[in-house]
């Protein structure tokens, strides 16, 4: 088995799927969490510039999905046909148009809007919601894909979207019962 490691920041962000995934395969793996203030020295080492990063036996790797997807098919938490996994990868895509949202929202909204903020709750997570619903909808088996609840979807869905409601407080959920934290 290769060995692995995670570096990304001390918090949940981009970086949480790989953490995520790897705990629901009981993967071992080395999760090394950097510090805001060592950042700027360590930008310059990493692929693009860019965390989250995955070594595998040592070669570097960048790009968040990229990684969940590469995670999710070493270790069979895909779909078992292209077109399932071309669904994962809508679910997954979906998700990201709503962290889009998020992002206008929370990270881009210097002055604090709340109308922002209103939206946000009100228009853009009823709206995507229904897509979500949607797709289990359309699945007879009541899950995104397949006849597998353990697909990178369902994991993407419940790391991102979670991680942004608890960030405006819609909800509180804590990661706990999925993994244990450092």
């Amino acid at each position: 088995m290769p060995t692995y490691k995670l570096t990304y920041f001390d918090f949940h962000g981009r970086g949480e799927l790989a953490r995520l995934i790897f705990a629901i395969a009981g993967v071992p793996y080395e999760d090394e969490r950097i510090k805001q203030e060592q950042w700027p020295e360590l930008k310059s080492k990493m692929p693009n510039g860019q965390m989250p990063v995955l070594e595998v036996d040592g070669k570097m790797y960048s790009q968040s999905l990229a990684i969940a997807r590469y995670l999710a098919n070493e270790f069979n938490l895909m779909g078992n046909t292209n077109l399932e996994n071309l669904r994962i990868d809508e679910v997954c895509g979906t998700i990201q148009d709503l962290i889009g949202c998020y992002v206008k929202c929370v990270i881009r909204n210097k002055e604090k809007d709340e109308t922002l903020f209103a939206e946000f709750r009100e228009k853009d997570i009823p709206q995507y919601l229904k897509i979500f619903e949607s797709f289990l909808n359309e699945n007879e088996n009541g899950v995104f894909v397949g006849n597998k609840v353990r697909s990178l979807c369902i994991y993407t869905l419940v790391c991102y979207s979670c991680t942004v409601l608890n960030s405006i407080n819609l909800i509180r959920i804590q990661f706990s019962f999925y993994y244990p934290r450092p």
